[in-house]
C-alpha cells in the first residue's frame, strides 16, 4: 500500500475541491485540495503528505481538518465526513482523544 495516497477522497459541496483523508501518525487528517491543481499525493517528488501536514501544524496548530490554504478548519459538515471515515476504518481522528473517566481511578 502506498502511504502517500489518501485513504479516501470525498467530494465537497464545491466541485473544484475534494476532501482527501490521509494517515498521519496513526491517525487521520482531512485536507481540502483543489482538483484543478496537483494534489499532495501527486507531489511526492517534492513533498510527502505527512511532511506537509507536519509543516502546517508547526505554522498553525494541529487540527483534524486543513482547508485549501493549509489552515485549520472547523467545517462541521466535513468534520462529520472525517468522523464517518474514522469509524469505518477504525482509525482515530488526529487531535481527538478518549476522555478518561476519573471516577474509574478513585
Amino acid at each position: 500500500m502506498n502511504t502517500n495516497l489518501p485513504l479516501v477522497s470525498l467530494s465537497t459541496d464545491q466541485k473544484e475541491y475534494v476532501l482527501n483523508i490521509y494517515r498521519y501518525r496513526n491517525h487521520i487528517v482531512g485536507v481540502i485540495e483543489r482538483t484543478n491543481l496537483l494534489q499532495l499525493f501527486e507531489l511526492t517528488e517534492f513533498v510527502k503528505p505527512v511532511n506537509y501536514i507536519a509543516w502546517r501544524f508547526r505554522l498553525y496548530w494541529p487540527s483534524p481538518l486543513l482547508d485549501v490554504h493549509g489552515i485549520p478548519s472547523n467545517d462541521k459538515c466535513l468534520l462529520k465526513k472525517i468522523t464517518a471515515i474514522s469509524v469505518q476504518y477504525h482509525i482515530p481522528i488526529y487531535g481527538q482523544y478518549q476522555t478518561n473517566n476519573r471516577d474509574q481511578h478513585e
